[in-house]
């Protein structure tokens, strides 16, 4: 696994309340990459359920009203549905039996200002496992999520306050946000292309279902690996909806993998053209080029952030995929972010530097466009802030400082002179003088001490 060096800022939340949020201009996105651990978000609990799930009857004929059935030769089996649009569309019922979901709340459409949508990767799991069944740093699922699984559904699960999903429902405000994520969406590599597209209408159908287009504020929409693509495909749909169509919408596809042999139906992506991933050496970290922001017509108010590493992945050889360079200029609606971790990492680790990469960006991407980023602070400035609230480098003894905190002076003693280094004032004794430990410099050396 590659690692990346870079400090953990702490007590954020603590910070929020002293910087103050200008107003963000619409159709223009703050293209800043803050990578930061964000705060944790909410603790949530939540029923694992099935797109479409199984019961058995004697005969088809006991099966609930409005039941899909099939005669087996002892008894029926009979299928239901929770998501009617994957059915309306046409879905195979296996396939929706699954497809695994939940709503992380019971926020309703009258009361949800911002819609969260997060996909796992494939297979329920973003670590390339045929069986699934395991974590996402963007959903929140927890390990071994399927091993309770049975034909109802997977029963109660416990999400980790640490995905993406929790801690954007905690900044947004959890009275007004509704959360819904896919621990499996199915939406898997090889599957035939008119099976992806009905996972796709269905979905985004039901996603129109959970929000009042009067009242929703902001929808926010990510993937990772398959679910990356998904992603994708499903904010164009939701665009092309003119109810949404001067809805916020931020799109943040980590690591997406779309098939290149199928670039018309997996948002135009192509391994003709690459880009190589210029934060590693190894050659065989690139992205396979998307014209994505040019044929998506996704139009404005609406902020992308694509996370690419670029791993050569899975027995397939696959990539995620790249954007290249933002077609709308100063606009900066389409921004390719490149990572140092391994595509694994990225989506499942709640290692700092995967978190960093990952997740955090996303976070603060969203946070700085929602709310504007602070003037200056933890989440925007390396160095220090001085009295004017301006960010600068910190390494200066009239201003020094780290991570966004407040511009220290540094003052020595008598007969010293100050230093900054990495951000912390420091000094030492002027010529002639001596610092025998006590805080002070000396004239006259430092006396000798016993055992020494």
């Amino acid at each position: 696994m590659r690692k990346i060096l870079g400090p953990v800022w702490s007590g954020f939340l603590a910070c929020l309340a002293t910087w103050s949020f200008p107003s963000i201009a619409q159709g223009i996105c703050d293209a800043t990459r803050v990578r930061q651990v964000p705060p944790l978000g909410v603790s949530m609990s939540a029923v694992v359920q099935r797109a479409t799930y199984k019961t058995t009857a004697p005969n088809c004929q006991l099966c609930p009203g409005g039941s899909e059935t099939r005669q087996n030769p002892l008894d029926c089996t009979c299928y239901l549905t929770t998501i009617p649009q994957l059915k309306n569309v046409g879905l195979d019922k296996d396939i929706r039996f699954n497809i695994r979901y939940a709503a992380l709340d019971s926020v309703g459409p009258s009361s949800a200002q911002n819609l969260v949508v997060a996909f796992a990767g494939q297979n329920g799991s973003s670590a390339g496992s045929v069986s699934g069944g395991g974590p996402s740093n963007l959903t929140g699922q927890p390990d071994h999520w399927q091993d309770s699984c049975d034909d109802r559904g997977c029963g109660i699960k416990s999400f980790n306050p640490g995905g993406l999903t929790e801690r954007l429902v905690s900044l947004l405000g959890p009275p007004n946000t509704h959360a819904v994520v896919f621990v499996d969406h199915q939406y898997d590599w090889g599957r035939w292309y008119d099976e992806n597209e009905k996972i796709a209408n269905g979905i985004t159908d039901y996603l129109k279902t959970l929000i009042t287009p009067s009242v929703v504020k902001s929808i926010v929409v990510t993937g990772h690996s398959r679910g990356g693509c998904l992603t994708l495909t499903v904010a164009e749909k939701l665009r092309a909806d003119a109810t949404l169509r001067n809805i916020r919408l931020f799109v943040l596809p980590l690591d997406a993998v779309c098939n290149p042999d199928k670039p018309g139906e997996e948002n135009w992506t192509t391994s003709a053209t690459t880009d190589d991933n210029p934060l590693i050496v190894d050659t065989s970290y690139f992205g396979w080029r998307s014209t994505y922001p040019t044929n998506a017509g996704l139009g404005g108010d609406v902020c992308v952030a694509n996370i690419v590493g670029g791993e050569t992945f899975s027995p397939l050889l696959v990539h995620g995929l790249s954007f290249g360079p933002d077609t709308t200029g100063n606009l900066h609606q389409f921004n390719n972010w490149w990572s140092f971790y391994q595509h694994v990492p990225l989506g499942v680790s709640y290692d700092p530097g995967a978190i960093m990469d990952g997740v955090g960006s996303f976070y603060y991407f969203v946070r700085n466009n929602v709310m504007g980023a602070p003037a200056c602070g933890p989440a925007n400035c390396n160095g220090c802030c001085d009295a004017s609230g301006t960010c600068v480098p910190g390494n200066a003894t009239q201003a020094c400082g780290v991570g966004g905190s407040r511009c220290v002076f540094c003052q020595p003693p008598t007969n010293a002179y100050p230093i900054c280094t990495t951000g912390k004032c420091t000094w030492k004794c002027t010529t002639g003088y001596h610092d025998c430990g006590d805080g002070k410099c000396i004239k006259t050396p430092c006396p000798l001490r016993l055992g020494v």
